[in-house]
């Protein structure tokens, strides 16, 4: 069967606007201050941190897990109009200094 891979990468400011406007959409405290800095690693449970310039350390970092930065990105795809297939595999990797959404699909063939 035919596979196709696709691979939409997202600038680091790409990525900021989208795991705001995730964290915002999901309710998700976000502390009071700039942003200071994103963060992109390979761990699954901290994909992304976002370090805010505040004066109280405690609360200065968001971390948002795979999943949560895959949710973000796939919400920025619907609403900018990027088309994604449906029924792929989804799933997202470090790219330089962004991330990458990578859909992975199947093509049936009778």
């Amino acid at each position: 069967m035919p596979k196709e891979l696709r691979k939409i990468m997202f600038t680091a400011d790409e990525l900021q606007a989208a795991v705001i406007n995730h964290c915002l959409h999901a309710g998700k405290a976000l502390p009071k201050g700039r942003i200071e800095r994103l963060q992109v690693s390979k761990t699954p449970e901290a994909m992304v941190i976002l370090h805010f310039d505040v004066e109280n350390a405690n609360g200065s970092e968001v971390v948002l897990s795979r999943e949560a930065v895959g949710a973000a990105l796939i919400r920025y795809c619907m609403q900018n109009d990027i088309p994604l297939p449906r029924s792929a595999g989804k799933g997202v990797q470090p790219d330089g200094d962004g991330i990458a959404l990578m859909c992975n699909f199947v093509y049936a063939v009778d």
